[in-house]
């Protein structure tokens, strides 16, 4: 599914989905509802759209030791596409009794991709799990503005051309050529590590190097 689709269903609601699907006579209008059970814990964020991942659970039954299999379900997550809407049918004897995730799981599910969870099940901490959701809506807020970023100036130095670049580095040094460029100087860096070009600097303190990367000086 395109990504353009996942964002656009992102944006309605399931009542307007479901009249719409109501269109298509592909059911009759009596299904396709849900039980009054299942209730949305976190009505003030967006919906919720992603690729089911789906297994039965149970918690409320005695189990020997070492017989958890919750890491077939974190690879089943990991492997499937993205973003993932996990799962979960409670099939225990004590069904009101159960419980099947927290603020550790679900931040170990949102890690492995997920972007929600469903369940008929009982799920603890609910305002834990909140702020793990508001953790990672904010680090995904700032991908997306560093992203954004990136995209917005890399057309400034690509209308300039890559001779006129090296010439200005060389002769100004990357502090005062990034001024020049109208970019900022880690902009200017990677523009030049994406283009596959040596520095045209011999002195190794002109060249900044964003950490944990290495820059190639030529000779």
């Amino acid at each position: 599914m395109p990504t353009e689709l996942i964002e656009a269903l992102s944006r309605i609601d399931s009542p307007t989905v479901a009249n719409a699907i109501e269109f298509f006579e592909v059911r009759d209008p009596t299904t396709g509802f849900a039980s009054m059970e299942l209730k949305c814990q976190y009505p003030d964020l967006k919906p919720m759209v992603g690729y089911a991942v789906t297994c039965t659970v149970d918690s409320t039954t005695p189990l020997p030791r070492g017989s958890n299999v919750r890491h077939e379900l974190f690879k089943a997550i990991q492997a499937a596409p993205k973003p993932v809407a996990v799962v979960l049918q409670d099939i225990g004897p004590q069904r009101l009794r159960s419980c099947h995730a927290g603020d550790v799981l679900s931040t170990t599910f949102q890690n492995l991709g997920a972007v929600g969870l469903v369940t008929d099940g009982g799920v603890r901490d609910i305002a834990g799990i909140l702020e793990c959701s508001k953790d990672a809506v904010y680090r995904r807020l700032q991908e997306l503005e560093v992203e954004r970023r990136g995209k917005a100036r890399a057309p400034k130095l690509s209308q300039y051309g890559d001779d006129h670049i090296m010439a200005v580095l060389k002769e100004r040094g990357y502090r005062k050529a990034a001024v020049e460029l109208g970019v900022g100087k880690t902009t200017l860096l990677r523009y030049m590590q994406r283009r596959g070009k040596k520095s045209p600097l011999n002195d190794r303190r002109k060249t900044p190097t964003p950490k944990g990367k290495r820059f190639e000086h030529g000779s």
